[in-house]
């Protein structure tokens, strides 16, 4: 069980650590790299920003990865499957609402099913096993 809880915290965590160097630095590629629309030059800062914050969501999962500490790799997992799904919801709302564009769903998509096999983890102590 090490091995996968290894490989998913590098996966999931190098996935989110790619999207938010893209997000910081290159802002337009990482939404054509999406399929989605640019946005105006004022608005770019605020998907660096949020770059950021997704870069930090994913180097989080690398203090998880290889520790022989399941409490701390259990603790990473609550944090994350928190944010990923509060996010799936936000998401999803403003999709719902007009506000973003459909393919934004896939944003959503991922975090509601991350967020979901790591809740499953946590309930059934894969850190413990």
């Amino acid at each position: 069980m090490k091995k996968w809880l290894n490989w998913w915290n590098f996966a999931v965590g190098s996935m989110d650590a790619c999207t938010g160097i893209l997000l910081m630095f290159f802002p337009t590629m990482a939404l054509q790299l999406m399929g989605l629309a640019p946005v105006s030059q004022e608005a770019q800062v605020f998907l660096s920003w949020m770059g950021g914050f997704v870069f930090s969501v994913g180097v989080s999962y690398y203090l998880a990865a290889g520790t022989k500490h399941t409490l701390q790799g259990e603790t990473i997992w609550k944090s994350t499957a928190l944010v990923r799904a509060v996010i799936a919801c936000f998401v999803t709302t403003q999709v719902l609402r007009g506000n973003l564009e459909p393919l934004w769903l896939s944003v959503a998509f991922t975090d509601g099913i991350i967020a979901i096999v790591q809740g499953i983890g946590i309930k059934k102590h894969w850190w413990h096993s």
